[in-house]
């Protein structure tokens, strides 16, 4: 037989197995077996994270919430709302006010602040109102936007 080799995952990592098929590289030749076997070359210790992403922002977007303060309704044709609220925590570099998926009005962010505070007038007449916050890339927390009736205005 030949000599090969065959990446594995182990436990999540990756781990180099070598199908070695010559006798004098397996373990069991060490313990006087003369059968080829597998050997793993073990990794150099145990699972961290990785140390070139703990400085970015997003790795602390889950801390990051939204709050919505308040919803007005100001108009009743078309119906015009007035969303108020902040965003908390470090790690956003963009947000917007969604309607059904869609941005309808996005939020100024200020990406060295750790508070924003928005107002948004918007027309909404019907969907799933969201304020969502941006991380790095599209990493993203929503929160969703009760809108009242005309009834309980």
């Amino acid at each position: 037989m030949s000599r090969g080799y065959r990446a594995r995952f182990c436990n999540g990592l990756v781990g180099l197995i070598l199908l070695l098929f010559a006798p004098a590289f397996t373990k069991a030749n060490a313990s006087g077996s003369d059968n080829g076997a597998v050997v793993e070359i073990p990794s150099h210790g145990p699972a961290v994270p990785s140390p070139s992403k703990r400085h970015l922002p997003g790795a602390r977007l889950a801390n990051a919430r939204i709050e919505i303060l308040e919803v007005t309704r100001l108009g009743a044709a078309p119906p015009i709302y007035r969303v108020s609220g902040r965003i908390d925590g470090p790690g956003v570099t963009r947000a917007g006010v969604y309607l059904d998926g869609r941005m309808v009005q996005p939020i100024a962010v200020n990406p060295n602040s750790s508070s924003q505070f928005f107002r948004a007038n918007l027309i909404v007449s019907g969907g799933a109102l969201t304020v969502r916050a941006y991380g790095p890339g599209e990493v993203y927390i929503e929160q969703d936007v009760p809108l009242p009736t005309a009834s309980n205005d």
